[in-house]
């Protein structure tokens, strides 16, 4: 219970997040940070499930990063484990 509160909170944070920078920016920037976040996955190892970090909510601009792992939520799986964080 205690654990899904703090997801909770953590997810209108992000949500806020993305909410201040399409106020401060202009439309041209955050179209470009959004380009960016649709173009990055979560992807589950053993069911394959994979969704934009847009989609899931979240914001991934200007990163470079190989065999990155985001400890997560797979909705076809129903577990939290460790997802790949892909480039497509």
């Amino acid at each position: 219970m205690f654990k899904n509160g703090i997801i909770l909170i953590i997810n209108k944070l992000i949500f806020m997040l993305r909410r201040i920078l399409q106020i401060i920016l202009s439309k041209k920037q955050f179209k470009k940070i959004k380009k960016e976040s649709k173009e990055w996955f979560l992807k589950c190892p053993d069911c394959d499930y994979f969704k934009s970090i847009w989609d899931r909510g979240g914001i991934r601009f200007g990163a470079n990063s190989k065999k990155k792992k985001e400890f997560g939520h797979c909705p076809k799986c129903k577990k939290r484990k460790l997802l790949d964080v892909i480039k497509k």
